[in-house]
């Protein structure tokens, strides 16, 4: 090659990764503008349920209602298996190792491929089974707002009435007073009477 040609070959692809460049960005903001639209126009919560058909189908999809996953695995995990079947048979034609080598790509294999299959499907069916009782589960009330913006107590709910214990009447205790012991009174003491007195 000339290095007229390398030349004209590197001026080429340079200008065409300029042209994927400026077509990247157009892509991005047509990308953002599109999704805006679509979010508020085509996607609102009030259109669901609207559509039928394919306006429907595109609908569930794009909300994710309608997943793709598990009928996509069903049709890989068939494809992936017949090839694996198919393919096994080509190794019993090499020697010594090749009918050992087709048992087990054709058994071990398969059993594998399932295995790993039936570990996906599980956790989707997990997904699916966690989503249909949410949507069975009665939602709570919201609590209702006044225009003032504060939220409005909501009424305690009444219980019906238990049969209260019968409980007597406490009688006051009587205050017990300390015992006052009995004052004693002097006794008065005997005088000497006058007719006892002798004159000295």
């Amino acid at each position: 090659m000339t290095t007229s040609s390398l030349y004209d070959s590197a001026f080429s692809v340079s200008k065409s990764l300029d042209g994927l460049y400026i077509l990247g960005i157009i892509a991005i903001i047509v990308a953002i503008f599109g999704t805006i639209t679509i979010l508020v126009t085509f996607l609102k919560k009030e259109n669901e349920g609207k559509f039928t058909g394919f306006l429907g189908l595109l609908y569930d999809t794009l909300t994710f209602k309608k997943l793709w996953l598990k009928p996509i695995l069903k049709v890989s995990y068939l494809i992936l298996a017949i090839y694996m079947t198919i393919y096994s048979f080509g190794f019993i034609s090499i020697k010594e190792v090749g009918w050992k080598l087709w048992l087990g790509i054709l058994i071990i294999g398969n059993i594998l491929l399932r295995v790993c299959y039936e570990a996906i499907m599980m956790f989707i069916g997990i997904y699916e089974n966690s989503k249909e009782m949410n949507e069975k589960m009665p939602k709570a009330p919201k609590p209702q707002v006044p225009p003032q913006g504060r939220p409005v107590m909501q009424q305690p709910v009444q219980r019906p009435m238990q049969q209260q214990p019968v409980q007597r009447p406490i009688q006051p205790q009587q205050v017990q007073q300390p015992m006052q012991q009995p004052v004693q009174q002097p006794q008065p003491q005997a005088q000497p009477s006058q007719e006892n007195v002798q004159p000295q």
